[in-house]
Parts: C-alpha cells; sequence; structure tokens
C-alpha cells in the first residue's frame, strides 16, 4: 500500500493473487484464473480528488433470482471505475465519473458489457452522520446467449454513520 507522508498528496494500493472458487451446483462449474485490483487516489487540490480503481474476481449470477437452489452460472467479473469528487462548501462533496463492467461468463458463450456514468452529491451532517445522493446511468449490452442491450437510471438515497 502506498500511504503518504507530509506534503504527498497520492494514495493507493495493489493486490495480485490467483483465485480458485468451487461450486456445487450442475451449471456451476468452478473459476481457476488469476486476480487482481487496486486503487489509486490523487488529492489534486485542497478541495478535489481523483480517484481510479479496478478488480477482478469470481461472482455467480442466478438465472431464476435464486428460486431453484444451485440455478445459476459462474461468472468472472472485471470493474473499472474513474471518479473526481469536489468539495463545494465544508460539508457537501459533489462526484462524477464513469464505471466499466465486463462479465464472462462459463459454460455458455456470452459476455456482458455496461458503461455507468455517475453523479453523487454527499450532506456532512456532522462528523458522525452523512446522508447522500447517487445517479446511475446502466448502459448494458450482451454478446453470445444473453439479454438484449439495454439503459436504466439507477437512484440510490444513502445514509451513514460513523463511531
Amino acid at each position: 500500500m502506498l500511504e503518504p507522508g507530509d506534503g504527498k498528496n497520492i494514495t493507493g494500493e495493489v493486490f495480485v493473487g490467483y483465485m480458485n472458487q468451487d461450486y456445487n451446483g450442475f451449471t456451476m462449474l468452478p473459476v481457476s484464473t488469476w486476480t487482481a485490483g487496486g486503487a489509486l487516489t490523487w488529492a489534486a487540490t485542497d478541495n478535489m480528488t481523483v480517484t481510479a480503481s479496478g478488480r477482478r474476481e469470481a461472482l455467480e449470477a442466478s438465472f431464476t433470482g435464486g428460486i431453484i437452489p444451485n440455478d445459476g452460472i459462474s461468472v468472472v467479473e472485471s470493474v473499472a471505475i474513474l471518479r473526481a469528487d469536489y468539495r463545494v462548501m465544508e460539508n457537501v462533496v459533489v462526484g462524477g465519473g464513469i464505471s466499466y463492467i465486463q462479465d464472462d461468463y462459463n459454460l455458455i458463450p456470452r459476455t456482458d458489457d455496461a458503461w455507468s456514468p455517475l453523479a453523487s452529491v454527499k450532506y456532512f451532517i456532522n462528523p458522525t452522520f452523512t446522508v447522500g445522493f447517487d445517479y446511475r446511468r446502466v448502459d448494458f449490452e450482451s454478446k453470445g446467449i444473453g439479454l438484449p442491450s439495454y439503459n436504466r437510471n439507477v437512484y440510490l438515497l444513502s445514509a451513514n454513520a460513523r463511531f
């Protein structure tokens, strides 16, 4: 992990490794491949940070939403994110960025891609409590056996407490 000292303005971390995941389901093949991830945050000014991050991990996709046990398929997901956050007032931060997600499915010839621009605002009520609002637009495309392409809007309200 890269840590800043006096006068430094970059923090980051990186990991590289190997993942092996076994499943009990008939359609869920074991995942045995490399994994990696990391994040780099740059304090561009006293009020602005820019963050680039990414990861590669094993996941599962369900065909019936969990109604039938072990109905899914194993997936290797890769994610890349670039975002900037700017403090417009002492207790208000606005942010924006874009993420790219690619899901590679085992057992079937299918790859899903999604681009997702985002915007956010956080209000720090006090040092303990924060409320926020995030908006994301997802542009989804499936190649191979999969779903038709679509767009959707995602809205998220949040409340956080630190103790």
